[in-house]
């Protein structure tokens, strides 16, 4: 309690400095925690603000290693925007996601669909750039589940901060919404299952979204895994693809199917607060390549990204159909 005390006597003092005034939060500001190994085994953390200029240039903002310093920056943030549009979107890549390039690409995109369309409630996306980045997928994997703890300890520890200062501060009312893609969803479901239970009792989340998911089909089968994830966020949407070609290739290297790309192979034994939507109809991607793959539609499908939007803000899905055999599985259509 005297630490989250602490953090707000700083949020305090951070409020009343001239030089960051309420024009300086007028544009779109990345909030990233970078995570980084050098024997994949002990992980270090920094964590950047950068805005990016009229001439669509990054500018690095602020550095450090001090997490109370990160958030103070966040949550001023947060407290200037409008009531009804300032929550966050907590981000977790997939794999190679982390490269400058790649991520500010997918950033960029996100940025578009999610912060700036006109029924949106979310203010800032608040991401997590976690050691995916080698070219061989298996080092990634084993580097991601030698670091998934620390990892899970750092991330969750953090949300509860954030939580922890919109509840004990009325100049904050915000709330987390959550997406993570393909490889990410690994990291996910390993950071969860190494969440002790009893930090459980409040949820993290409104909304988490799993899209293309490169999780073992059976995910949800795993008791303590399912237990959990109902109780970190008010519901949870896997989307899914048959025509997903890098989880083919994830396929052919696991020697099994994956849950993004095919769904669960039980529907019957998935919670009710747990939906699947199959988008392989949709292919309105806004690049050739990321249509040829289909993979990324969680940031260059229009048709998925508003599904996904309004799925967050609890908003009626248009182009939506329901499965004749399963209530939790529906369709996105074309028009």
């Amino acid at each position: 309690m005297l630490h989250r005390f602490y953090c707000l006597v700083v949020l305090s003092l951070f409020a009343s400095e001239s030089v960051f005034a309420q024009d300086l939060f007028d544009q779109n500001i990345q909030y990233n925690i970078i995570v980084d190994t050098e024997d994949d085994s002990t992980i270090q953390v920094s964590y950047e603000v950068l805005f990016t200029d009229k001439k669509n240039r990054d500018k690095k903002f602020f550095e450090t290693t001090a997490q109370d310093s990160f958030l103070m920056i966040l949550m001023q943030d947060i407290a200037q925007q409008d009531q009804k549009k300032n929550k966050i979107l907590f981000y977790i890549h997939g794999m190679w996601g982390g490269r400058r390039m790649n991520f500010n690409h997918a950033y960029d995109l996100m940025s578009e669909a999610y912060l700036d369309h006109r029924e949106s409630d979310l203010a800032r996306i608040l991401s997590l750039k976690w050691p995916g980045n080698k070219m061989d997928y298996k080092k990634n994997k084993r580097t991601l589940y030698q670091t998934s703890s620390q990892i899970s300890d750092l991330m969750f520890s953090l949300l509860r901060k954030i939580q922890a200062i919109d509840f004990l501060d009325d100049s904050y009312s915000t709330g987390i919404d959550m997406i993570a893609h393909s490889l990410g969803n690994e990291l996910f479901s390993e950071m969860l299952l190494d969440l002790e239970y009893e930090n459980t009792y409040y949820p993290f989340f409104d909304q988490i979204i799993m899209a293309a998911s490169d999780n073992e089909v059976d995910i949800f089968e795993s008791a303590s895994f399912a237990k959990k994830l109902l109780r970190i966020g008010q519901a949870t949407h896997v989307y899914f693809s048959t025509r997903d070609l890098t989880l083919g290739v994830s396929k052919n290297l696991n020697k099994r199917s994956r849950i993004g790309l095919s769904g669960p192979q039980n529907y019957d034994s998935i919670p009710e607060a747990i939906t699947f939507i199959e988008v392989t109809e949709i292919m309105d991607d806004n690049n050739f390549s990321d249509k040829m793959t289909g993979h990324s539609y969680y940031r260059s499908s229009p048709s998925v990204t508003e599904d996904m939007l309004f799925t967050m803000i609890n908003k009626s899905k248009k182009n939506r159909k329901v499965s004749e055999d399963y209530p939790n599985l529906y369709y996105i259509i074309t028009n």
